[in-house]
């Protein structure tokens, strides 16, 4: 294959001794990638060890290292976490380096949802380069948590999320093709390109990293477990509210814990101390850190009892990957890319987002219900083998022959 390809990610990088670190899916993406291409220009946000992306004792969350001498690397400024004006000016900032890409880039793979990625998109179609699409969430569902939109932000977020539709029909419609992380997006997408298809999932686990767990609720306890940012956007103060509530469905809540195992937003986390607190479930909750290790990350997965997934919105994630093939049920908020993607599959327990009693209840489901918790592990590992053998370079390289011709000579 020929030409050079830049990746848009919404990913971050970390510089650490004259070298990036990313997170590890993004990393063996582009490496896979470019074993395979002459040159790939990888985008992504640069944060300092200031930043969440980083412990309290400055060492980097992520500790992937690409390891292909043929990727280059443009990086910008983070606008993560930032109010609504300085977010909107460093973004118009980071035009000129996304121009200066898509003008020595052959092609572009952008990752989406988000202005950075219809900004990169738009750049494409100016200077007429071939680009494809991915899309990890739902743009509508994750529109609320992009930006501070209080005070007078709320007016721009109405006009915002009322683009959003406008948006995605100018990027997917001159995609050369388009991967969606659930069903719904799919159906949406699909009004407006023929060429969009699922993605096989970017995750790290395998068929052989598959397992039985035999034993629950040991000692008489409820180990329940989270995954994921520790932020506004995963649920998590719902998950916290709904300890409190566990014995109004017949669960004891001084037998239950939760575990927390994520990268932090440390104001959102305060404001999940200071509720614990108030409901007199402090010492039920701890915070584990941030795992880079698989096999430790795969433990807590089946030292726990139930994993829970109280988002606000998502795309699939590939944590119920890991939970399903652990072995250990898993109680998911009913949003649609989760609820449309498993389908009539019957494999978790659903509880409505937002809702601390819809969680208590799935969850109580779970501990009283053997038959119910049984049969939700099985699906959920029958679901996770017939998805776990695919590998995602590979998708996309096969698509990239297929859709983008200029590339297979």
């Amino acid at each position: 294959m020929t030409g050079t390809l830049a990746i848009f990610s919404y990913a971050v990088a970390i510089r650490k001794s004259g070298q990036f670190l990313t997170n590890d899916r993004f990393g063996l993406l582009v490496d896979g990638l470019s074993a395979e291409l002459p040159q790939v220009i990888y985008v992504c946000a640069e944060v300092t060890p200031l930043d969440q992306h980083f412990t309290k004792g400055g060492q980097a969350l992520y500790t992937y290292e690409i390891k292909s001498l043929n990727v280059k690397f443009a990086t910008t400024d983070t606008t993560a976490r930032l109010a609504l004006l300085p977010k909107i000016l460093k973004t118009l900032l980071n035009i000129g380096i996304y121009r200066s890409v898509v003008r020595s880039c052959d092609y572009a793979y952008i990752f989406m949802p988000g202005v950075s990625g219809f900004m990169a998109a738009l750049l494409c179609l100016l200077y007429r380069k071939p680009y494809f699409l991915y899309f990890g969430s739902d743009w509508y569902e994750t529109a609320s948590f992009r930006a501070d939109w209080s005070g007078a932000g709320r007016i721009l977020f109405n006009l915002y999320r009322s683009s959003i539709g406008l948006a995605e029909r100018i990027t997917v419609s001159n995609a050369r093709f388009v991967l969606v992380t659930g069903k719904s997006y799919l159906q949406r997408l699909g009004r407006y390109n023929k060429r969009v298809s699922e993605t096989v999932p970017m995750v790290t686990v395998s068929r052989r990293d598959v397992r039985v767990k035999e034993n629950f609720f040991s000692d008489g306890k409820v180990r329940l477990l989270f995954v994921g940012p520790v932020t506004e956007r995963k649920g998590v103060i719902f998950l916290v509210r709904a300890l409190a509530l566990l014995k109004e469905h017949g669960v004891e809540p001084a037998q239950v814990s939760l575990q927390l195992v994520g990268s932090l937003d440390d104001k959102y986390y305060a404001s999940i101390e200071e509720t614990a607190a108030k409901l007199g479930v402090t010492k039920l909750v701890q915070y584990e850190g941030y795992v880079t290790d698989k096999e430790r990350m795969l433990e807590y997965y089946h030292q726990a009892d139930i994993f829970v997934l109280p988002s606000l919105g998502e795309g699939f994630p590939r944590v119920l990957y890991e939970a399903f093939s652990q072995g250990v049920p898993v109680v998911v908020s009913r949003i649609a890319t989760v609820s449309d993607t498993l389908e009539d599959a019957e494999c978790v327990s659903y509880a409505e987002p937002g809702s601390p009693d819809s969680i208590a209840a799935a969850v109580a489901r779970v501990v009283l219900d053997p038959d119910f918790r049984d049969a939700i592990i099985a699906r959920g590992q029958e679901f996770a083998l017939g998805r776990l053998d695919g590998d995602p370079v590979r998708q996309v390289l096969d698509l990239m022959r297929t859709h983008v011709p200029e590339t297979g000579q």
